[in-house]
C-alpha cells in the first residue's frame, strides 16, 4: 500500500510549498538581478538574464541602422545591435548599457554626452556616417530566414545577400555576377569581385574581411582598406584589432580621408624574398594611421612602411601627391633596414606629414626623407642600432634633399662609429630650391658614438648641386658626444653653401678626450653660427673646433691680440712695428691664416672691424699709422681707436702699422705696444 506524504506544517518553510513560496515566481519576473534561485533550489536566469543573454547573441552580428531617427530627433532603442546617428559630429553611435525597461530611450535634442554619456557601459562610437551604406547590410541574423546557402562556382551570386558558406553566415559587397572563383573571403565573378564579409564582426574591421590572428594577411587586409577607402562620402575607417597582423609586402594606393586605426597589434613583416617594404603608401591625401602598434620585421626589407606620391591618380590626376598624412599614436619598430620611408625622390609633392610618437630600435636608420618636396616633422625616440648583416645606410635621419623636423624625445646612435644622427646628401632633381635638404632639431635629447651631421654628395650625382637654402639646425639640445676622434658636423663637398646653426641654448658636452674639430668643412661657403656656450665641458675654445675652410660667422669679439717688438725711432724717421707675439689660442687662432709678424692679414669674411692701437714712447711721442692695403686709413698720437667696415675688408686686404717720429730726437717704441683687433662677420 503506498505511503500517503505527511502533509508539510502550516506554515511551511519548505521550497517546495508552492501555495507559501510563491514569491519564487515574482522573483523570476521582477528581479533585477540576472539570476535566481527556485523553489526546488536550483539557480536560473530571471527574466533580466535571459535578455541580457539574447541582446549578446544579437549583437554579435553587426549593426541596424535606424531610419528617419537620430539624437536630434528622438529615437527608442530597443536592441544592442541598433546603431543612432549623431548628427553633430557625423557618427553613429550603440548603447551598451543597461535594457533594463525594455528599451532606451532617447529624448528629443540629444547628444551621446547628455543622454547617458560616453565610454564602456555607456553610449559607444562605432563609425562614421560614410559607412552606413556597409553597416545596413550587416543587419541580417542568423535564423530570420533571410540568407542563403553559397552558390558553387558557376552559379549567380548577388552582392548585397546573405550567404552561409562553411558554416559561417557572410553578407556580401562587390559586383554580383556569375561566380568564376572563391578564394578566402574573394569570389571573383564574371562582373568583377564580391567580397565575403564575416556578419560577427563590423565592415570596417579588418577580422570581417578573412584576416585572421597569427595568418598571412596580405589580401584580406589589403581588400579591407581598398574597399573602405573607396566607399562613397566623407572620412572613413578601418579597424585593425590587438592580433598578431602578418604581412609579406602590400602596396596601398590612392588612399584619401582615411583612418587606419592599430588597437595594439603586433605586426610582423614575414617574407623570404627581397621586398622594398612591408606596406608601400602610393599617393595619399588627409589620411590619418592612429592608434598603436609594434612593427618587426627582417634584412628581407628595407623599409617597414614607405609613403610615395606615384604616378597621377585619383586624388592627383596630374602628378601624383603625398599629403596631409599623420601617424598619431605610438608606433614601435624593431629589426629593420629603415623604419619609415617618405618620398622616392621623384620631387612629388611629399609633405605636411606627421609622426608622433615614433620608437625605434635594432635598424639602421630610423626615418628617411627623398626629394626635395619632402617635408616630415617627427616626434619621439629615434634610436639607431645597426644589425649585423642589414646593409642599409647607417643614421638615425637619412635625408636625401628632404627637410627632417625632429622635435622632442631623442636622437640616439651609440653602438656604430659609422652612423651619424643625421646623413646629408641632394637629390637627384634640382627642380626645387633645396636639393640637400635640412635637418632641424629642437628640444632632442642627442647622444652619439659617431657624428652629429655627415654631409656628402649622393652616390651617381656629380657636378655642382645648389645648396645655399640647406641647412642644419639643433636648439635646445643637450647630450653627450662619445667620439671624439671624428668631427661632429663634416662637409665634404667642396662646393656646399649650406648652414649650420648650432644654438647657443643647447649644452653638448664630450664624454671623451677630443682630438679632431667640431666643424670641418671642404667648402669655404659652408657658414657655421654657433653659440659660445653650445659646446661645454670637454671642448675647448669654440674658434679652436672649426676648420678654417668654414665660414664661422659670429657677432663682435677678440679677433686678433698683437704684442709690438721695442723699437728705437730716428728723429723725422717712420719705422713699420712688428709683432714677433701675438696669442695663438682660443679666436684668435682661428684668424691667423699666416705666422708672418709685421701686421694681421684679413682670411674670411668680416662685417665689421675695430682696431685699439696702444703704443707708449720713452721719449717723444710719435704719430702711430694704420695702413689698409699700403695706404694711410688712420692715424693717432700714441693710441686710439678706429672702426673699418666689411666693405673695406675683402679676403686678402693687408692691415700694417708704422710709427713716424716727428720731432727732433730719437726715441724708443715701448714694449708694452700693443694691438687688439675685434670683428664681427654677420
Amino acid at each position: 500500500m503506498a505511503t500517503i506524504p505527511t502533509q508539510l506544517p502550516i506554515p511551511s518553510e519548505k521550497p517546495q510549498d508552492l501555495k507559501f513560496n510563491a514569491g519564487k515566481i515574482d522573483e523570476f519576473v521582477t528581479s533585477m538581478g540576472w539570476t535566481y534561485t527556485d523553489r526546488f533550489g536550483v539557480k536560473r536566469y530571471t527574466i533580466e538574464g535571459i535578455i541580457y543573454l539574447s541582446q549578446q547573441v544579437m549583437s554579435a552580428f553587426g549593426y541596424v541602422t535606424l531610419t528617419g531617427v537620430t539624437f536630434t530627433t528622438g529615437a527608442t532603442i530597443t536592441q544592442p545591435n541598433e546603431v543612432l546617428f549623431n548628427t553633430a559630429d557625423n557618427s553613429y553611435y550603440k548603447w551598451t548599457g543597461s535594457f533594463a525597461d525594455g528599451s532606451k530611450v532617447v529624448p528629443a535634442n540629444s547628444t551621446p554626452a547628455t543622454s547617458g554619456g560616453v565610454g564602456p557601459g555607456k553610449w559607444l562610437n562605432v563609425g562614421d556616417s560614410t559607412l552606413k551604406p556597409l553597416l545596413d547590410v550587416t543587419a541580417n541574423v542568423v535564423g530570420s530566414n533571410n540568407y542563403y546557402p553559397m552558390p558553387a562556382s558557376g552559379a549567380y551570386i548577388t552582392a548585397g545577400n546573405d550567404y552561409l558558406y562553411q558554416n559561417v553566415l557572410y553578407t556580401t559587397v562587390g559586383d554580383s555576377g556569375i561566380i568564376q572563383s572563391i578564394s578566402g573571403n574573394t569570389v571573383t565573378t564574371d562582373t568583377g569581385t564580391v567580397y565575403l564579409l564575416d556578419k560577427r564582426w563590423s565592415v570596417n574591421d579588418v577580422r570581417a574581411w578573412g584576416v585572421q590572428n597569427d595568418a598571412q594577411a596580405d589580401t584580406a587586409f589589403k581588400n579591407a582598406v581598398n574597399f573602405i577607402n573607396k566607399a562613397p562620402g566623407g572620412k572613413r575607417t578601418v579597424y585593425v584589432p590587438p592580433i598578431a597582423l602578418i604581412l609579406s609586402s602590400i602596396e596601398l594606393r590612392d588612399l584619401a580621408n582615411l583612418t587606419i586605426h592599430f588597437d595594439g597589434t603586433y605586426l610582423v613583416g614575414n617574407s623570404s624574398t627581397v621586398q622594398t617594404s612591408m606596406i608601400d603608401i602610393v599617393n595619399a591625401h588627409t589620411v590619418s594611421i592612429t592608434g598603436s602598434f609594434i612593427a618587426a620585421g627582417s634584412n628581407k626589407y628595407t623599409y617597414a612602411i614607405r609613403g610615395r606620391g606615384g604616378l597621377p591618380s585619383s586624388i592627383a590626376p596630374e602628378t601624383g601627391i603625398f599629403t596631409s598624412f599623420d601617424m598619431m599614436g605610438g608606433w614601435k619598430f624593431n629589426t629593420w633596414n629603415c623604419a619609415l620611408c617618405f618620398g622616392d625622390g621623384t620631387d612629388k609633392q611629399v609633405s605636411e606629414i606627421n609622426v608622433k610618437v615614433l620608437t625605434t630600435n635594432k635598424v639602421n636608420c630610423c626615418v628617411e626623407v627623398n626629394g626635395s618636396q619632402t617635408i616630415v616633422s617627427v616626434e619621439g625616440s629615434c634610436v639607431c642600432e645597426p644589425v649585423s648583416g642589414f646593409t642599409y645606410k647607417k643614421g638615425v635621419f637619412n635625408i636625401i634633399g628632404g627637410v627632417i623636423n625632429h622635435t622632442s624625445g631623442e636622437a640616439v646612435s651609440s653602438i656604430d662609429a659609422a652612423a651619424p644622427i643625421v646623413n646629408m646628401s641632394q637629390a637627384s632633381s634640382t627642380q626645387y630650391s633645396n636639393p640637400f635638404g635640412s635637418a632641424r632639431l629642437n628640444g632632442v635629447h642627442v647622444e652619439t658614438v659617431s657624428s652629429l651631421v655627415s654631409i656628402k654628395n649622393s652616390s651617381g650625382i656629380s657636378g655642382s648641386s645648389f645648396s645655399g637654402h640647406s641647412d642644419i639646425t639643433f636648439s635646445m639640445c643637450s647630450g653627450a658626444m662619445l667620439n671624439g676622434g671624428i668631427p661632429l658636423i663634416e662637409n665634404q663637398v667642396s662646393d656646399y653653401a649650406g648652414t649650420v646653426n648650432i644654438a647657443d641654448t643647447c649644452n653638448f658636452y664630450s664624454a671623451t678626450n677630443r682630438t679632431s674639430v667640431v666643424i670641418y668643412s671642404t667648402s669655404a661657403n659652408m657658414t657655421a653660427r654657433v653659440g659660445d656656450s653650445a659646446f661645454r665641458d670637454g671642448f675647448t675654445t669654440i674658434a679652436e673646433n672649426i676648420s678654417p675652410q668654414c665660414n664661422w660667422q659670429h657677432g663682435m669679439r677678440p679677433i686678433a691680440y698683437l704684442e709690438a717688438a721695442s723699437v728705437s725711432i730716428p728723429a723725422s724717421t717712420s719705422v713699420s712695428v712688428s709683432f714677433p707675439s701675438r696669442l695663438s689660442t682660443g679666436d684668435y687662432k682661428y684668424y691667423y691664416a699666416n705666422t708672418n709678424n709685421d701686421g694681421f692679414n684679413v682670411a674670411t669674411h668680416i662685417r665689421q672691424m675695430e682696431i685699439s692701437v696702444y703704443m707708449p714712447s720713452s721719449g717723444a711721442e710719435f704719430r702711430v699709422s694704420i695702413l689698409l692695403n699700403g695706404v694711410e686709413y688712420f692715424s693717432c698720437i700714441s693710441g686710439g681707436t678706429v672702426t673699418i667696415p666689411g666693405n673695406r675688408l675683402p679676403i686678402g686686404a693687408e692691415i700694417r702699422f708704422a710709427c713716424k717720429n716727428t720731432s727732433g730726437s730719437a726715441t724708443t717704441l715701448a714694449n708694452t705696444a700693443r694691438v687688439v683687433i675685434t670683428a664681427s662677420n654677420y
